[in-house]
Parts: C-alpha cells; sequence; structure tokens
C-alpha cells in the first residue's frame, strides 16, 4: 500500500467518523426515549447538547476502531512481506497490496488454481515458488512481468501447463522442476522447454 493510499484511507476513516457522529447525534435528538421525550421536545436544543457528548464519546470509538484495523492491516502487510517477497495462500492470493512491489512470491500449499491476469504487470517480480497441490497457471497469469526470470515448482503433482499468454513479456531463464518429472514437464511445457531444468 502506498502513502497516498494510507493518507486516502485516514482521511475516509475521518471523515466516515464525523459522519456518523451527526448521525447519532440527529437520531438522538429527534428519537428520545421515555418520559424525557416531552421535556426535550419543549427545549430541543438542550436536549440536543445533553446527548451530544455520548454521541461523540460512540463517535471517538468508532473512529478509534477504524484506527485500530488500519493499524492490524499494516501490520499484517509487515509480516507477509518480508526480506522483499511474500507468501501468498488461497485467502489473499488476488489481493495485489501485498505483492504488487516485491521481487519474489512464494504460492503456499492451499493453492490450487493461479487465476487469469493475477500477477500481470507485476513489474518488481523476480522469481516466483509454487509449492503444494497446484494444478493449473491461468491464462496471462504472469503476462508483462518483465523482471520475471525464475519459476521454481515444488508441487506433488505435475501442473497443467499454463494458459495462454501466461509468462509472455517475461525473461524466463529458469523454470525449477522436481527432478522425476522434468521430462513430462519438457513435453507438456513445450513452448517452455529451453527453460526447465531439475530442481537440485
Amino acid at each position: 500500500m502506498t502513502d497516498d493510499e494510507k493518507k486516502t484511507m485516514s482521511v475516509m476513516a475521518g471523515c466516515i467518523s464525523v459522519l456518523l457522529i451527526i448521525t447519532i447525534s440527529l437520531v438522538v435528538f429527534i428519537i428520545l426515549p421515555g418520559e424525557g421525550e416531552v421535556q426535550c421536545m419543549r427545549n430541543k436544543y438542550s436536549c440536543f447538547f445533553a446527548y451530544m457528548p455520548f454521541a461523540l464519546i460512540i463517535g471517538c470509538c468508532l473512529f478509534a476502531c477504524t484506527l485500530c484495523w488500519h493499524a492490524i492491516h499494516n501490520v499484517r502487510m509487515a509480516e507477509l512481506i518480508e526480506d522483499n517477497q511474500v507468501i501468498l495462500t488461497s485467502t489473499n492470493i488476488s489481493d495485489r497490496t501485498l505483492y504488487n512491489d516485491v521481487k519474489k512470491i512464494v504460492i503456499s500449499d492451499d493453492v490450487l488454481f493461479i487465476p487469469d491476469h493475477n500477477f500481470e504487470g507485476c513489474m518488481h517480480l523476480e522469481q516466483v515458488e509454487i509449492y503444494g497441490k497446484t494444478l493449473s497457471i491461468g491464462k496471462n497469469a504472469f503476462f508483462g512481468c518483465q523482471n520475471l526470470r525464475e519459476v521454481v515448482i515444488h508441487t506433488e503433482n505435475q501442473v497443467a501447463p499454463p494458459g495462454d499468454y501466461a509468462f509472455d513479456g517475461c525473461p524466463l531463464v529458469k523454470i525449477l522442476v522436481p527432478y522425476g518429472k522434468i521430462n513430462g514437464y519438457k513435453q507438456k511445457w513445450s513452448k517452455y522447454s529451453q527453460c526447465i531444468e531439475a530442481l537440485q
């Protein structure tokens, strides 16, 4: 997440909190419980200011919760992005804010499919490691990743041939695959057979 995006989120959080304070104040001003309703209707302005502190407290609490969520989100990103790499799971693989500026992506065991266009245009990406049970790579999945030079595949099963244009525009040098599956990959990934080598 860029600094501009963080500033935008903070401003939006502040605006939402102010609107909530105003809304709650108006609700309290109009909808009042019990016997106090008659008294308040006689002196609306006094009633409004009497309930304003409660509305402000509620609004401040909501604002604090928003800031806490923002801080937790930043901590989560800091934990995921380490040494200029990010570990992606099935729940966050499409969250581009996590990997748009990293050099290495690690795709974890629970990812079965890499979606179409998912990493398209990630200009800083240099290496991808695929683990576990990934079965396929969608079309244009890494299209235009101009610095992607190495793909390392650790999967149990052979990954199906990539979708159309999956690695077009990538200066691939190596596609490393398990030793016992190198012939299968060279046959089915024929477009990239010159890049395919066995993992050491």
